[in-house]
C-alpha cells in the first residue's frame, strides 16, 4: 500500500506541475485504480494450498482479547443507510397522511372517517405482504407493516371517539375504561403475534407498554380513586416481578424473556414518577411509596444493580413523611431520626448473602438518611416547630447510636465525625430541656460538663470501635470546647471563656503528644485577657502594682541566697506590673488626678531593668522603654500643655532614643530603645491623627529621628524602612503646615509636586547607596501622588504636571519599572483633554496636535528605548522589559481620540491610518518572521477601519451596499493567504469559512432587497466566482458560485413552486425516501445475483472525485 500511495503522489506532482495533460491524468488514473481492483479479486480467489500456514498460539500465553470496534463493511453501511431512509419515509408519510385527514376531515361521516383509518391500515398491510412474498424485499417489508401496526390503534381510538360502540362504551362514555382495556388488550394480542413471526425487538417494545396499559385501564375500571389505582399498580409491578419466570415461561419467546428485566425497570420507573406528582391523600400516597422503595430495594438485590438501590432510601424518606405527616410533631421526627436503623437491619440480615461492596454501600447510604433525618430534625425543631426538647435530644442519641452501629466493624473517618455532631447536638438539647424544666439557666454548665464526661468516654473508655475514632473525637471535642468559649462570650457567662481555655489548656498538656498542644500558649493569652478584662471592672485595681513592688522587693532582701526562688518573683512581680498596666494605664491617661500613678509606672524601669542585668536576657529592656514611654506620658498629662500637646506627644520617643545613645556605651541595649522608640512614634503619630491634635512642624522630630535610626541599622532593609519612613514625614509635613495656612484645594494639589521636587535635590546630593534605595520610594510616592494633579485648576497647571510626569518618567527609567509607565500616559492624557476642554476652548484641532505629537512622542521613546514591541521568543527575559509601554499609551491616546460625526471625512478615517501605521512601523522591530506576519496581518486589517468609514458616509446604492462591506473581507483573506502566509492550513480554512458565511449573507440581503437589480449583482458575482474558481482550480469558489447561481434560479421560481401545501411536501418526501430505499435494495440484491461489484452511485461518485482531484 505504501508503494501505492507513492505513485498516485507522484503522478498528482506530475499533473499539478503541468508536465501531463488533464486526459492522460485521468486515463493513468483509472488504469491504475483497475489494476489494483483486479488484484485484489486476484488475492481473495487464491486457492487455499498457496496460503500460508500460520503456527498456532501457545496456549500457555492465554491472553484475554481485547474487544474492539470492527469497521463497517460497504454492504452494512448500505443497510444502515436503507434502513434509515425507511424510518425518515415512513414518519415522513405518517405525519402527511394525518395532515391530509385533518385538512379533509370534515367532509366524511363517523362511520367513513374510522374506514378510511382502517383502509389505510390495510392498505400498509396490503403492501407489507406484497414487498414481502413477490419482491423479497424484507427491510421495505417490515416497515410497511410497522406503519400498519401503528395505525391499528387509531382505528380503535377513532371508533371509540365517535361512539361507534355506543355511548357508553366509548371515550368519553361511562365504560371508557372497560373499552380501553378491550381495545389494548386486542391491540396487543396483535403486537404478541407479530413478536412472534417476525422476531422484533420494535414488537416486544409494543407488548411490554400494551401489557401495561392493558392492566392499567383494567385496574382503573375496578377502582376509581387515583391513590389506590396508583397503590393497585405498585402491587401489579410486586406481581410482576415475582411472577416472572411463569409469565415469561407462558410466552415462551426469546426477546420477551431476555428484556423483561428492562420492562420490570421502566414500569417500575414510570409508576413511581406518577405516584410522586399525581395523589389525593398523602396517607395512601405514602405506602404506595413506601411499597415502590421496597420494589427498588428488590429490584437492586435480584438484578445486582446498583443504581436502582439509590432511589430506595430516597422513597423510604418521602413514603415516611408522606404517611406519617399527619402524626404529631414529636412522632414524626422520631420516626425520622430511626430510618438510620432500616440500614442497620439491611445489614444485620444480609451479612452472609451480600458482598463487602453491598455493606460499604448499605453503610454510606444509611450515613446520608442519618444525614438528612438531622437535617430534618434540625431545621423542624429550630425554625418551624420549635418543639419539645427531650425529644429532640432523644432522636440526636439515636441519630448517634445509628452510625455507632454503621462504623461498628470498619473504618469510615469521615461518617465517625458526624457521630460527635449528633452527640454534642442531643446533650445540648438535653441541656435546655433541663434549663426549661429547672427553670434555671443550666445549657453552659451542663454542655461543659457534657463535654467533659464526651472527653473522659471516648478516650479512656475500653470500646474497640470508639478506640480506633481516637483522634476523631479527640479533635471533634476540643472543637466543641472552642464552640463553648463562643456560647460563653455570646451569652455572656461570667468568666466562661478564661474556665474554658484553662480546662481546654490543662487537657492539651495531658496529651503532649497531639499536634493542638501548640496552642496552648495561645488559649492561655485568650483566657487570661477575658480574665483581665471581667477583673478590670472590679474595684482595687492597682492591687497589682502594690504586689509587684512587695514581692520584687521581698525577693530582693530576703531571697539573696535563693536564686532560683528569687527569680520566681522578679518574674512574677513583672507580670504583676504588666497586669497593671493592662488595668491602669488607659484610666491614668484619660483622667489624671495625681503623680501616684507616674511614681508606678516608674517602678517598672527600676524592675525591667534589675531584671535584664541580673538574669543578663536583653529584650526585658524592651520593658524598661515602654515602662519610660508610659512614665512620660502618664507625667505630661498632668500639665496643661495647650499647644505644645502634640509636640511634648512626640518627644517621648526621641527622648527615649536619645537615652540609648547616652546609655549605650555603658550597658548593651542597643536596639532595644531604638526599636522602641521608632515604633511608638509611629504609634503617637496615629493617634494625633485620629484624635485630631494638630501637629504640623512637629512632624521634622519623625524626618530626624528615622534618619538618625538609618545611620545606626546595619540590616539593608531596616535601612531601606527607616530611610522610607523619614521621608514620608516629608509631604505629611508640608500637607499639615498648608492645611494650617488654609491652602486651597488647587494650591493642597502641589504638595507631591513640592515633596516631589525636594526628593529629587536630596537625591542629586546623596551617595550612590542611598541613591539606589530612594529611588523606588520616589517612583511609588510620584505614582501615589499623580492623581492629586486632577484637582490643579489653575491656566498654569499643565507645567507643573508635564514636569511632574517627566520627573515619574525619568525615575522608572533609573529603576527599570517600565510597567509603571502607563500611569503618567494615561494621566496626562486626561488631564490634557481637560485642560483643551478648560482653557483652549475645547478645540478639536488643539487636541488632534497635542494627540499627534504625543504619539509621535512616545513611538520614538519606544523604538529607542525598548528593542522589541514585547517579547515574543517564547522565553522570559528578565533584564529585557516584557512590553514596550510607550505602544500601549499611544494606542490608549488614540482609543482616547474623539472623533465628532458632524467633522471632516479625513479625520474621522484618521485614527484607522494612524493605527495602520503604528502597526506598520512595529513590523521591523520584531526579529521572528511569524510575528513579522502577524503584525502585517493587523497592519492590513486596520486598513479596513478606514475603507468602511468611507463607504458610510458615502451614499451607497441599496443593492450594492452589502457586497461592498463583505467582498473586502474576501479579497483580504485572499491577499493574506497568497502574499504573506503562503498558503497556511489555518488560513485557509479561515478563507473558506469567510467566503461561505459571505456567501450566505449576499444571498440573505438578496431574499430580502427581493429586487431585480439585486438579482443581477448576485448573479455577476456567483458568475465571477464560479469563473475564478474554475480557471484557479478552487473548487469552494467553483462550488459556491455554482451554488448561488442555482439558489438565484430557485428563488426567482419560487412562484410556480411554492403555492403547494406543506404537508404535500411530507407525502413527496416520504414516498421518494421509501422508493429510493425499496429500489436500493431491489438493486443491491440482484446485483449480488449478476456478481457486480459497483452501483450507478458509485460509478457518478468516483468519477466526480477523480475530476477534481487536483483541484484546491
Amino acid at each position: 500500500m505504501e508503494h501505492e500511495d507513492i505513485f498516485i503522489t507522484h503522478l498528482r506532482k506530475l499533473y499539478r506541475s503541468g508536465l501531463i495533460s488533464d486526459k492522460a491524468f485521468k486515463q493513468v488514473y483509472t488504469a491504475h485504480e483497475q489494476f489494483q481492483i483486479e488484484k485484489s479479486q486476484a488475492l481473495n480467489n487464491r486457492p487455499a494450498v498457496h496460503q500460508p500456514i500460520e503456527n498456532p498460539p501457545k496456549s500457555a500465553a492465554a491472553v484475554k482479547p481485547i474487544k474492539q470496534k470492527a469497521p463497517k463493511s460497504k454492504a452494512e453501511l448500505r443497510e444502515r443507510n436503507i434502513t434509515w431512509s425507511l424510518i425518515a419515509g415512513v414518519i415522513m408519510l405518517l405525519f402527511g397522511g394525518l395532515m391530509f385527514a385533518t385538512n379533509n376531515w370534515s367532509s366524511y361521516s363517523p362511520i367513513a372517517k374510522t374506514l378510511w383509518v382502517a383502509l389505510i391500515c390495510l392498505f400498509f398491510y396490503g403492501i407489507h405482504l406484497v414487498t414481502d412474498k413477490i419482491f423479497k424485499i424484507t427491510k421495505s417489508s417490515f416497515s410497511f407493516l410497522v406503519l400498519a401496526a401503528l395505525f391499528f390503534p387509531v382505528i380503535w381510538v377513532s371508533a371509540g371517539y365517535f361512539h361507534l360502540f355506543g355511548t357508553w362504551l366509548s371515550i368519553d362514555g361511562g365504560g371508557r375504561y372497560l373499552f380501553g382495556f378491550l381495545s389494548s388488550f386486542i391491540t396487543t394480542a396483535l403486537y404478541l403475534y407479530f413478536m412472534r413471526r417476525h422476531f422484533s425487538l420494535f414488537f416486544t417494545s409494543f407488548v411490554y407498554a400494551g401489557i401495561t396499559i392493558t392492566v392499567g385501564f383494567l385496574v382503573k375500571f375496578i377502582i376509581i380513586s387515583e391513590d389506590l389505582f396508583f397503590l393497585c399498580m405498585t402491587l401489579i409491578n410486586f406481581l410482576l416481578l415475582i411472577g416472572r419466570e411463569r409469565l415469561t415461561s407462558w410466552v415462551n419467546h426469546t426477546l420477551f424473556t431476555n428484556h423483561y428485566h428492562l420492562y420490570i425497570q421502566a414500569n417500575l420507573v414510570l409508576v413511581s414518577l406518577f405516584t410522586l406528582f399525581l395523589f389525593e391523600s398523602k396517607t395512601i400516597n405514602g405506602f404506595s411509596i413506601l411499597l415502590s422503595s421496597v420494589l427498588y430495594l428488590l429490584v437492586s438485590q435480584y438484578q445486582n444493580r446498583k443504581e436502582y438501590y439509590y432511589i430506595f432510601p430516597i422513597l423510604l424518606i418521602y413514603g415516611v413523611y408522606q404517611t406519617f405527616n399527619h402524626l404529631s410533631h414529636e412522632a414524626a421526627v422520631l420516626l425520622m431520626a430511626a430510618l438510620g436503623f432500616v440500614f442497620t437491619a439491611l445489614l444485620h440480615f444480609q451479612q452472609e448473602r451480600s458482598s463487602a461492596d453491598w455493606s460499604t454501600l448499605y453503610r454510606y447510604t444509611g450515613t446520608a438518611v442519618t444525614f438528612i433525618a438531622f437535617s430534618y430534625v434540625s431545621l423542624d425543631t429550630f425554625f418551624v416547630q420549635n418543639g419539645d426538647e427531650f425529644v429532640t435530644s432523644i432522636a440526636y442519641f439515636l441519630m448517634y447510636a445509628t452510625i455507632l452501629a454503621l462504623t461498628k466493624k470498619i473504618q469510615l473517618v469521615p461518617i465517625a465525625g458526624f457521630g460527635i455532631v449528633y452527640l454534642f447536638l442531643g446533650c445540648f438539647s438535653l441541656g435546655l430541656a433541663l434549663s426549661d424544666w429547672t427553670h434555671m439557666s443550666l445549657t453552659w454548665p451542663f454542655l461543659l460538663i457534657s463535654t467533659l464526661i464526651m472527653y473522659g468516654v471516648v478516650l479512656f473508655a475500653p470500646f474497640s470501635y470508639l478506640q480506633k475514632y481516637k483522634m476523631v473525637y479527640y479533635n471533634a471535642v476540643h472543637l466543641i470546647f472552642l464552640l463553648l468559649a463562643g456560647y460563653a462570650a455570646v451569652d455572656s457567662v461570667p468568666f466562661g471563656i478564661w474556665l474554658v481555655t484553662i480546662i481546654q489548656s490543662i487537657l492539651l498538656y495531658i496529651e503532649r503528644q497531639s499536634p493542638l498542644a501548640k496552642v496552648v500558649p495561645f488559649l492561655l493569652a485568650v483566657g487570661w485577657y477575658s480574665f483581665f478584662s471581667e477583673f478590670s471592672t472590679v474595684d482595687g485595681k492597682w492591687i497589682p502594682f502594690y504586689l509587684a513592688i512587695i514581692l520584687w522587693l521581698t525577693a530582693l532582701a530576703a531571697y539573696r541566697k535563693l536564686p532560683k526562688i528569687r527569680l520566681m518573683f522578679d518574674y512574677l512581680s513583672g507580670g504583676l506590673y504588666a497586669l497593671g498596666i493592662l488595668l491602669c494605664f488607659v484610666p491614668a491617661i484619660n483622667e489624671p488626678d495625681n503623680l501616684w500613678p507616674v511614681f508606678l509606672f516608674a517602678f517598672g524601669m527600676i524592675l525591667f531593668s534589675h531584671l535584664a542585668k541580673i538574669n543578663s536576657v536583653r529584650y526585658l529592656w524592651i520593658g524598661a522603654g515602654l515602662a519610660f514611654l508610659f512614665t512620660y506620658f502618664a507625667a505630661i498629662r498632668l500639665f496643661d500643655t495647650g499647644s505644645w500637646a502634640s509636640f511634648l506627644c512626640l518627644l517621648g520617643p526621641v527622648l527615649l532614643a536619645a537615652a540609648e545613645y547616652y546609655l549605650k556605651r555603658r550597658i548593651a541595649i542597643f536596639p532595644f530603645f531604638l526599636y522602641t522608640a521608632l515604633i511608638s512614634f509611629l504609634v503617637a503619630c496615629m493617634i494625633l491623627e485620629i484624635t485630631g491634635m494638630s501637629a504640623d512642624w512637629e512632624y521634622i522630630l519623625g524626618i530626624g529621628l528615622f534618619y538618625y535610626a538609618g545611620r545606626l541599622v546595619h540590616m539593608e532593609w531596616m535601612k531601606k524602612l527607616t530611610l522610607y519612613l523619614s521621608m514620608s514625614f516629608v509631604p505629611l509635613m508640608i500637607g499639615e503646615w498648608g492645611l494650617k495656612m488654609d491652602w486651597s484645594l488647587s494650591t493642597l494639589a502641589l504638595v507631591p509636586f513640592i515633596s516631589a521636587l525636594t526628593y529629587f535635590f536630596y537625591w542629586l546630593l546623596a551617595n550612590p547607596a542611598t541613591k539606589k534605595r530612594l529611588m523606588y520610594f520616589i517612583v511609588l510616592f510620584m505614582s501615589l501622588g499623580l492623581p492629586s494633579s486632577f484637582f490643579m485648576d489653575e491656566g498654569y497647571s499643565i507645567i507643573f504636571v508635564l514636569i511632574y510626569s517627566g520627573l515619574l518618567i525619568f525615575f522608572i527609567h533609573q529603576t527599570r519599572l517600565f510597567f509603571i509607565l502607563l500611569w503618567p500616559m494615561l494621566t496626562f492624557i486626561l488631564i490634557w483633554k481637560g485642560y483643551v476642554s478648560t482653557y483652549l476652548s475645547d478645540s478639536m484641532y488643539l487636541e488632534l496636535a497635542g494627540a499627534m505629537t504625543a504619539i509621535l512622542l512616545f513611538t520614538v521613546m519606544g523604538t529607542s528605548t525598548f528593542k522589541q514591541p514585547f517579547q515574543h521568543s517564547g522565553k522570559w527575559i528578565k533584564s529585557e522589559p516584557i512590553l514596550d509601554w510607550y505602544l500601549v499609551g499611544s494606542f490608549i491616546y488614540l482609543v482616547a481620540f474623539p472623533v465628532p460625526h458632524d467633522t471632516f471625512l479625513f479625520l474621522k478615517m484618521l485614527p484607522g491610518l494612524v493605527a495602520a501605521g503604528l502597526f506598520y512601523v512595529q513590523i521591523q522591530r520584531f526579529e521572528n518572521q511569524k510575528w513579522r506576519r502577524i503584525m502585517m496581518t493587523v497592519t492590513i486589517m486596520a486598513l479596513l477601519q478606514p475603507y468602511y468609514v468611507l463607504i458610510s458616509n458615502i451614499g451607497l446604492p441599496s443593492y450594492v451596499e452589502m457586497e461592498a462591506y463583505l467582498l473586502p473581507l474576501i479579497f483580504v483573506l485572499l491577499i493574506l493567504e497568497k502574499k504573506v502566509w503562503r498558503y497556511n492550513g489555518t488560513l485557509s480554512q479561515l478563507h473558506k469559512i469567510a467566503l461561505v458565511l459571505t456567501s450566505a449573507l449576499i444571498v440573505y440581503d438578496a431574499i430580502l432587497e427581493n429586487s431585480v437589480e439585486e438579482a443581477i449583482t448576485v448573479g455577476s458575482l456567483s458568475l465571477a466566482a464560479a469563473i475564478y474558481g474554475f480557471y484557479g482550480k478552487r473548487l469552494l469558489y467553483f462550488s459556491t458560485g455554482i451554488s448561488m447561481i442555482l439558489l438565484n434560479v430557485f428563488l426567482q421560481t419560487r412562484p410556480y413552486w411554492g403555492n403547494l401545501p406543506w404537508w404535500w411536501y411530507l407525502f413527496i418526501g416520504g414516498a421518494i425516501l421509501i422508493t429510493v430505499a425499496a429500489l436500493n435494495e431491489w438493486k443491491a440484491k440482484k446485483n449480488e445475483q449478476n456478481g457486480k461489484k459497483e452501483n450507478l452511485f458509485q460509478e457518478i461518485s468516483r468519477r466526480i472525485k477523480l475530476y477534481f482531484r487536483g483541484w484546491k
